[in-house]
């Protein structure tokens, strides 16, 4: 497989620039949607229970948490691919 690290260098990325290009907008995608979609099922858990906004909250709190977390890989991976390249220039 083309993507596949090589035992020498495993942070290696062989593919093409729009394959990779394609995982950073998923990566970008996957934070938006890990707040939107709690705070959307707590909204209308909220409208379905009557409980006011006790679980839009909930879903707020768990989203944020969660997109931080997709964030966070987010930035490593690029933080690994800026010194990947780094070291190709030295």
């Amino acid at each position: 497989m083309a993507s596949d690290p090589s035992p020498e260098n495993p942070h290696v990325d062989t593919r093409s620039p729009h394959a990779k290009a394609m995982d950073k907008v998923t990566q970008i995608t996957s934070v938006g949607m890990c707040l939107a979609i709690p705070v959307l099922a707590g909204y209308y858990l909220d409208q379905w229970l009557g409980t006011g906004y006790l679980f839009l909250f909930l879903g707020l709190f768990f989203g944020f948490a969660a997109a931080a977390v997709q964030f966070r890989k987010l930035l490593v991976s690029l933080e690994r691919e800026t010194k990947n390249k780094r070291s190709k220039v030295n």
